[in-house]
């Protein structure tokens, strides 16, 4: 951990190693389930072959987190001390240690690693994107699915939407091209996808002979990202996929459900791999019953198929209509009757309000479409940090305000770093965008009902722009 350039006291970390967590209900054995679930997926190997416990866990995030700041504050010549820095860690750590607040899964898992503290990238870190597929251009029309890729590659829940359709792009029959050895990194899975898409929508491109040769095989240990490798089968299928959709096409125009497709087949790709699963939203048109009937096995039989032998691709996203209010919604009724979906986003609302307790701001009048949940409205290419708290974990109001500055504190520090994309940093720098969520929401307002519920909501909203008007001074950015 040499590139570390904070850490906890080992005295102050000493201290907890005997303490036992609070993962809460355990069975009869004794067995918590909270700990199962942490070691099966967010404790790493360590180099002497055992998985962290969570005091490990607890200090690599806190080191990585003030890492980032002090890293920050020595580049940008800003004020740093070193003995402020070690209280504030210490009670971030307590406080991360007995569950009143954590990083989202993905940090538990990466933070404080050298993908993240030592390649100064923030990538792997972020929960939600969104990318457009409007953004398709003349000279490289696989640009979207790229990042749609490479995203849920590094646990990203990625949106998209199928407007690429309305760019008038014709499918050609590629000539064979080259061979391309694909390297064995994510980067030559990524480049692999794209070439084969872009063979198939531009005129002067060839297509190109893959050979998995280099890919390692499965169950193979990840040493930078951590889990193991799927092997080049997952890839050798979507290769195929997308053979399948083009083939026999020549002249004719790609269509919305293409999108969505090459889209779904590509999340199918990347959930057979690694430790990180990710998660897809499309947004399509509510007049398009095509959309409308994706996940319908009487129109889409192949794709919403079930066969192991031959399974489908359509369960792979959350698919919502894109409207307006006002709107008639009667087209959407059959499908949320019969599998709940699409959802439904006013996408007039997202871009004109903020919270909708407060007056129209027209902040995000930018925006394009959501995450894979839909809790958060994105521009395209643009990423979101979360972070986690815990109400029922605390005693009293204040309590839970206290816990909130470092919630807070560590979704901005994700801030400072850039991603590898710059057109995600170009919007990122702009926008800052964090979500700072809670949990236990039903048990806390069965317990305390629902005006002390909302009253905690409201203070703590207030204590975080408080927060953020500071930390954002000291750190010299955008709230």
């Amino acid at each position: 951990m040499s590139f570390l350039s904070f850490k906890l006291s080992e005295d102050f970390v000493a201290g907890y190693k005997g303490k036992k967590a609070p993962f809460g209900y355990a069975d009869a054995a004794g067995n918590s389930v909270g700990e199962i679930t942490f070691l099966r997926t967010y404790s790493r190997l360590k180099d002497d072959g055992h998985k962290e416990t969570w005091v490990d866990v607890c200090e690599r995030v806190i080191n990585g987190m003030y890492s980032i700041q002090k890293d920050h504050c020595k580049s940008q010549r800003l004020p740093w001390n070193d003995a402020k820095a070690q209280a504030s860690a210490k009670e971030a750590f307590d406080r991360l240690f007995n569950l009143k607040w954590t990083p989202p899964g993905r940090g538990l898992w990466i933070m404080g690693t050298p993908l993240v503290n030592q390649h100064k990238n923030s990538a792997a870190l972020q929960n939600c994107a969104f990318v457009s597929t409007t953004e398709m251009t003349r000279q490289n029309p696989s640009r979207p699915f790229a990042f749609l890729m490479e995203a849920s590659m590094l646990g990203v829940g990625v949106g998209f939407d199928d407007k690429g359709a309305d760019k008038d792009f014709t499918i050609y029959s590629p000539q064979e091209g080259d061979i391309y050895v694909i390297p064995d990194t994510r980067e030559g899975w990524v480049e692999s996808v794209a070439s084969l898409i872009n063979s198939y929508l531009r005129a002067d491109t060839k297509s190109p002979v893959f050979d998995y040769k280099e890919i390692r095989p499965a169950g193979t240990p990840i040493k930078t990202f951590g889990g193991t490798a799927a092997g080049s089968e997952p890839l050798e299928k979507l290769h195929n996929h997308i053979r399948r959709i083009f083939k026999g096409r020549a002249g004719e125009k790609i269509t919305r459900t293409d999108i969505a497709d090459i889209g779904n087949l590509i999340g199918v790709c990347v959930v057979s791999g690694n430790v990180r699963r990710s998660a897809e939203l499309l947004i399509g048109r509510i007049d398009d019953d095509n959309f409308l009937n994706l996940k319908n096995v009487e129109r889409f039989p192949e794709r919403n198929s079930y066969d192991s032998s031959a399974p489908g691709w359509g369960w792979m996203s959350n698919n919502s209509v894109e409207t307006e209010v006002g709107k008639d919604l009667s087209l959407v009724v059959e499908g949320i009757a019969r599998n709940g979906e699409p959802g439904v986003i006013w996408m007039d609302v997202s871009r004109k309000y903020g919270r909708l307790a407060d007056p129209i701001n027209n902040k995000d009048w930018r925006v394009a479409g959501y995450n894979p949940c839909a809790e958060q409205s994105l521009e395209s290419y643009e990423c979101c940090t979360l972070v986690e708290t815990y109400l029922n974990r605390h005693d009293n109001l204040e309590d839970f305000k206290r816990t909130l500055k470092f919630a807070y504190l560590y979704a901005k520090t994700v801030t400072l770093l850039p991603t590898h994309w710059e057109e995600t940093n170009a919007i990122m720098q702009r926008n800052r965008r964090i979500g700072t969520s809670i949990s236990g929401v039903a048990n806390f307002a069965d317990s305390n009902g629902l005006p002390v519920l909302r009253e905690w909501m409201d203070e703590g909203y207030k204590r975080i722009k408080q927060h953020d008007n500071t930390y954002s001074e000291w750190l010299g950015i955008r709230e």
